[in-house]
């Protein structure tokens, strides 16, 4: 078993003076659960973290234009994380499942939105599931078949899906 924690701080200028402290706490996990099972993870929250590529959306929203001095900048939060199983029947051959999201609070955005100065969409919803199988036809090539679910939410509430397969093949160095 392991488990690990983290902590993330930044102070981010965002020009006109205005900046934001972005901050973030993290554990992991990595559980064998004997047979060929395991079951890891992430789990994640903080502010101002979208310039990191954990989430898709927006690090930070401006209440005008942000080439306005005037205008204040407010760090989005948000939090998320993602867990996967795995079952390793053999050992040349593996199949995974996970899901993930990312969720940023929304209190008090619905003013911005009001006044005309946020795109409903700057700020996501997301969240992902898979299944794949891989199999390593020897030790340095492998094969794997992915399904791949994609959820995302505005501030529309409206929820847009995607999907996406693929076929790849890897060298494994």
């Amino acid at each position: 078993v392991a488990v690990g924690g983290g902590a993330y701080h930044a102070i981010e200028n965002w020009g006109f003076d205005r900046t934001v402290h972005a901050w973030a706490v993290t554990t992991d996990w990595d559980v064998p659960l004997g047979a060929g099972f395991a079951l890891s993870g992430e789990w994640y929250h903080g502010r101002a973290l979208g310039g990191l590529g954990g989430g898709a959306s927006e690090s930070v929203l401006f209440d005008g234009p942000p080439t306005e001095p005037t205008s204040a900048v407010r760090a989005v939060e948000s939090s998320g994380g993602w867990t996967q199983a795995k079952f390793k029947s053999a050992s040349r051959f593996e199949i995974n499942a996970a899901f993930g999201v990312d969720n940023p609070v929304r209190t008090g955005l619905s003013r911005l939105v009001s006044i005309g100065n946020l795109d409903r969409s700057a700020v996501n919803r997301n969240a992902s599931g898979f299944l794949n199988a891989i199999y390593q036809a020897r030790s340095n090539i492998l094969f794997s078949v992915e399904y791949r679910r994609l959820w995302t939410a505005g501030l529309d509430d409206v929820t847009r899906t995607a999907d996406h397969v693929s076929v790849s093949t890897g060298i494994v160095f």
